[in-house]
C-alpha cells in the first residue's frame, strides 16, 4: 500500500464485501520508541461486535499459501520480529472509543508470556572511529560508525538490540576548549526528549550529525547533533549531547541523550548512551564537525591510538562485548618556540606607564609557566594600594566563572592590571571576555608569593606578588576560576625585579585549556615607574614548557627624554661623640642622602672623599666580614655580630614602609690582573636593608695620592628615594678615626667649620653632581656644656 508521509507504515484491509476499507497506521511512540498501531474512522454502516486481526511474521512463508491462495512468489524475509530481551512479560496495550461517545476511552491490557532464549541471540557490534585530520594537536572533526551484523533470513533468529554504549576515545583527544567560539546550547525543554517532534534546539548548538541505517526502512534516519546545556541535562553533568536522528517520510524521530565524561586529569573523552530503543540497526554514523573550531582536538603526540569501546545488549545486559579501533597521529613537527614581547606604552624616562607582555605560541608543547626579568629601574609605586588577602584569594577557587566576572575574588582596591588569554587548538585562538571590558580577567596585587612553585635562586621575594584571576567561563560553559600566582623576587645588588609565575592550568573539568596567548597589562593609574637610564635594555626571561624544556627569550626595551629630568641630589654630614674629635678619637658618622621626588633621576653612583682628618683605624678592624659571606646576599645570616659597624634607613615615595638596616664591615679583595692571585684591599661597607623590599648597598673604601679616605657606592639602583640615613657607630670599636697631620695630634673641635668632604655623584640618567659638604661636629654642643659646668 502506499504509505502517507509521515507514517511509519500503513495496513488496509476490505470488509463488508469491499464496500468498507479499513486502515491500520503504524508510527513509533516517542516515550519509549515502540511501535503504535492505530485504525481510525471505522465504518459505522454495521455494528461490529468482534474484530481478529493477524500479521505474519514473514508474510512469504509457505505455511499461510493457503490463505493467500497461492505462493507469495518472493522470497521469505522476516516482516515482524519479537523483542530481543527476557524476564519481564512483554505487555500490549489497547484503547478504543465510539461513535457515540468519542471522548470515551475503553483501554485494556494483556500481559504475554516472557520471552525466552536470550542468551541464543547474536550479538557482534563493532566501532570504528576516525579524524578527518591526522595532523597531532590539530582541531579535527571525527566520524564514529557503530555497526552491528543482522540477519535478514527467516530461518534464523533475529540479532539482540542494542542497549548500551560506552565509547572512550583514545587518549590526547580532548574537548577544543576553542569550540566554544559561538557554540550554544540545547535545554532539554528545547530539545524535548521523550516528546513528540523534532527537536528545537539552536541553530549555533548543532556540533554534527548522524545517520541511521535500519532493515525496517528503505530510507536511513537522518538529524542533528547538538550540545546539551551544563547541568541542565537528564545526566545533571558537565557535557552531554543528544542525538536526533529521524525520518519526514516516515514519521519518525528518535530522540537520544548521551552522557560525555571527561577525565579530570587526562582530558580523555567517553561516551555513554543508555538503555537505547529496542530496535535493529545495521549501522550508525556520528560526524562531529571540523574545522578551526572543531568539537575535538588531536592528541599532542604522534602514533598509533587506541578508541576502546563497549557494548551491552537488550538480550543479556550483564554481558558486555569489548573492543577496539586503532588509528595513527603524524608527528606535527612543531617544536617549543613561543613568542615574547613586552615593554612600557609610554616610554617616558621616570614617568608612570603601563606595561605591557605576551607570550605566545603557535603549536608543539603547552605553555607552563613564565619567568620574567624586568629591566633595572622599572618598579612599581606599592604605596597605598590595596592588597588583595590570602583568604580571598583561596575564597577564588570556589567561585564560579560567572560570579567572578561579575566581581573579582579581590577588592577592586587592589587591582592594578587585566588578562587578556587565548585558548584552544588551531590557528586562531579562541578569547574568553569578560563582558564589556574587553578582558578576560583581572591582575591583583598580593602579599608575598613565598609558596611559588618555581624558586627563583640569588634573589629573594618582595612583600609583594601579583595574582591572575580568570573566570573559565567559555561561551555557554562554566568551568570555574583560573588564579595564577605570581611571586616577584628582587635582585639585592641591583634591585632588577623579577616576576615568576606558577604553572599555567592545563586542564579544567576534563578539559585542555590549550592556552596560546597571554596578554599581561599593568595599567593601574601611577603604579608602574620607568626606569631613569635611557640605555638600551632588554627585558628577558624564559617560556617554559609543560614538558619541561625551557627558552630563553628577551624584547628591547627603552626610554627616552632622560635630559629632561633633573639630577641634584644633596648630602649632609655630621660627626657624633664630644669626647671623640681629638686625635685617635673614633667619632660616630651620620650621612644623609635627600632627593626630591618626581621629575628626577635616580643616583646611579656616589664618591664621597673624606675630610683628611678622618681615616680608617686598622686596629678596629678585627671583627671584619669574610669576603665570601659578605657577598651573599643574605649576609646577615652569615656575618658575625662584631662586624656589625651602625644602621641605615631608605625612605621611598615607591613604599609604604621604610627600609632599615645593618651596615656590615666586610673584607675586600681584587685579583691581580696578570697572575690571578686575590689581593687584599681595604674593608667595605655592605649596607643590608631590608623590609618590603631587600636591597644590598655595597660601599668600596679607597684612599686618594694624598692620603684622604674615599668611600664609593656604585651601581646604586634606580630608584627614588626621599631620604637615605648611614649611621656607622663610634667609640671604642669605632671604624673611623681623627688622624693627626703633619703638625701633630689635632682638635676637630679647633676649626669647627673647616672639615670639608668632596662629592661627586652620577645619575641614572647621566648627569653628574659635584660639591663639597661641611661635616659638622659635636662641637658648639660641647662648647656649650663646657659654659654650663662653670
Amino acid at each position: 500500500m502506499d504509505v502517507p508521509v509521515g507514517q511509519a507504515a500503513r495496513f488496509g484491509t476490505a470488509v463488508l464485501s469491499g464496500s468498507a476499507l479499513v486502515y491500520f497506521d503504524a508510527s513509533v511512540r516517542p516515550e519509549d520508541n515502540g511501535i503504535t498501531v492505530t485504525s481510525s474512522d471505522i465504518s459505522h454502516v454495521l455494528p461490529i461486535q468482534q474484530t481478529r486481526v493477524e500479521l505474519w511474521g514473514v508474510p512469504a512463508d509457505s505455511a499461510h499459501d493457503a490463505e493467500r491462495g497461492g505462493p507469495a512468489g518472493v522470497d521469505p524475509v522476516p516482516f515482524l520480529t519479537m523483542q530481543t530481551s527476557c524476564g519481564d512479560a512483554p505487555v500490549t496495550r489497547m484503547r478504543a472509543n465510539s461513535w457515540q461517545d468519542p471522548d470515551g476511552w475503553s483501554e485494556r491490557e494483556f500481559a504475554g508470556p516472557p520471552l525466552q532464549g536470550c542468551e541464543t541471540l547474536d550479538f557482534r557490534p563493532d566501532v570504528k572511529v576516525q579524524p578527518d585530520t591526522t595532523t597531532a594537536g590539530a582541531p579535527s572533526g571525527y566520524t564514529v560508525e557503530l555497526t552491528q551484523r543482522l540477519s535478514d533470513s527467516a530461518l534464523s533468529l533475529a540479532s539482540a538490540h542494542v542497549k548500551d554504549v560506552e565509547v572512550s576515545l583514545p587518549e590526547g583527544v580532548a574537548i577544543n576548549s576553542g569550540a566554544a567560539d559561538g557554540l550554544a546550547t540545547c535545554s532539554e525543554s528545547q530539545f524535548g526528549l521523550g516528546l513528540a517532534g523534532g527537536p528545537e534546539c539552536p541553530a549555533a548548538s548543532r556540533i554534527g550529525e548522524v545517520v541511521v541505517e535500519t532493515p525496517l526502512l528503505d530510507e536511513p534516519l537522518r538529524g542533528g547533533v547538538y550540545q546539551a546545556a551544563q547541568g541542565a541535562n537528564p545526566f545533571g553533568s558537565t557535557f552531554a549531547i543528544y542525538l536526533a536522528p529521524g525520518s519526514e517520510r516516515y514519521g519518525v524521530q528518535l530522540k537520544l541523550a548521551g552522557e560525555v565524561r571527561t577525565d579530570p586529569a587526562t582530558g580523555r573523552v567517553t561516551t555513554v548512551f543508555e538503555s537505547n530503543p529496542q530496535q535493529p540497526f545495521s549501522k550508525l554514523t556520528l560526524r562531529l564537525k571540523g574545522g578551526e573550531r572543531a568539537v575535538l582536538v588531536n592528541p599532542p603526540s604522534c602514533g598509533p591510538k587506541t578508541t576502546g569501546w563497549s557494548m551491552r545488549s537488550w538480550a543479556q545486559p550483564a554481558e558486555a562485548v569489548t573492543g577496539s579501533d586503532t588509528f595513527t597521529i603524524d608527528c606535527g613537527g612543531a617544536g617549543f618556540d613561543p613568542g615574547f614581547a613586552a615593554g612600557s606604552t609610554n616610554p617616558v624616562a621616570g614617568g608612570y606607564s603601563p606595561f605591557v607582555a605576551r607570550f605566545t605560541r603557535s603549536g608543539g608543547t603547552e605553555l607552563g609557566h613564565v619567568e620574567l626579568d624586568l629591566p633595572p629601574g622599572l618598579l612599581a609605586k606599592v604605596a597605598g594600594v590595596e592588597v588583595c588577602g590570602e583568604a580571598q584569594l583561596a575564597a577564588a577557587a570556589g567561585r564560579s566563572g560567572r560570579e567572578v566576572q561579575a566581581a573579582g575574588s579581590c577588592a577592586a582596591g587592589s587591582q592594578v592590571g587585566t588578562a587578556t588569554v587565548g585558548v584552544g587548538a588551531g590557528a586562531t585562538p579562541f578569547f574568553p571576555l569578560i563582558g564589556g571590558t574587553g578582558v578576560s580577567g583581572r591582575v591583583f596585587l598580593t602579599g608575598a608569593h613565598t609558596a611559588t612553585q618555581f624558586p627563583r635562586g640569588g634573589a629573594s621575594h618582595t612583600a609583594y606578588g601579583l595574582a591572575i584571576e580568570v573566570p573559565a567561563v567559555a561561551g555557554p560553559f562554566d568551568l570555574g576560576t583560573v588564579m595564577v600566582r605570581t611571586a616577584i623576587y628582587a635582585d639585592r645588588r641591583s634591585g632588577q625585579l623579577t616576576a615568576v609565575s606558577d604553572r599555567l592550568p592545563r586542564i579544567l573539568e576534563g578539559v585542555p585549556l590549550n592556552v596560546r596567548d597571554v596578554r599581561v597589562v599593568i595599567d593601574r593609574e601611577g603604579f608602574t615607574v620607568n626606569p631613569t637610564s635611557c640605555a638600551e635594555q632588554r627585558v628577558a626571561g624564559v617560556v617554559a614548557g609543560l614538558d619541561g624544556s625551557r627558552v630563553g627569550r628577551s624584547s628591547r626595551f627603552e626610554v627616552g627624554d632622560c635630559a629632561a629630568l633633573g639630577f641634584g641630589p644633596r648630602l649632609g654630614l655630621a660627626l657624633r661623640g664630644r669626647r671623640q674629635v681629638r686625635t685617635g678619637g673614633h667619632p660616630a658618622v651620620r650621612a644623609v642622602v635627600r632627593q626630591p621626588v618626581g621629575g628626577v633621576a635616580g643616583i646611579r653612583r656616589a664618591r664621597v672623599v673624606l675630610p683628611p682628618s678622618l681615616a680608617l683605624d686598622p686596629d678596629n678592624a678585627n671583627a671584619l666580614c669574610e669576603y665570601a659571606d659578605g657577598t651573599k646576599p643574605d649576609l646577615e645570616d652569615h656575618c658575625p655580630a662584631g662586624s656589625k659597624i651602625g644602621r641605615a634607613r631608605v625612605r621611598t615615595p615607591l613604599l609604604d614602609d621604610d627600609l632599615v638596616g645593618d651596615v656590615f664591615f666586610v673584607k675586600n679583595i681584587r685579583r691581580d690582573r696578570e697572575t690571578g692571585n686575590e689581593i687584599r684591599t681595604l674593608p667595605m661597607l655592605v649596607v643590608a636593608l631590608r623590609g618590603q623590599i631587600d636591597i644590598n648597598l655595597v660601599g668600596k673604601s679607597s684612599t686618594t695620592r694624598n692620603g684622604r679616605l674615599v668611600s664609593t657606592f656604585a651601581g646604586v639602583p634606580d630608584a627614588p628615594i626621599r631620604r637615605f640615613n648611614l649611621n656607622v657607630r663610634g667609640g671604642s670599636a669605632g671604624i673611623l678615626a681623627v688622624t693627626a697631620n703633619r703638625r701633630g695630634d689635632i682638635d676637630l673641635c679647633d676649626r669647627p667649620r673647616g672639615h670639608l668632604a668632596n662629592t661627586a655623584m652620577v645619575g641614572h640618567n647621566g648627569k653628574r653632581s659635584r660639591f663639597r659638604t661641611r661635616v659638622k661636629t659635636p662641637c658648639a654642643t660641647r662648647a656649650a656644656d663646657s659654659r654650663r659646668s662653670r
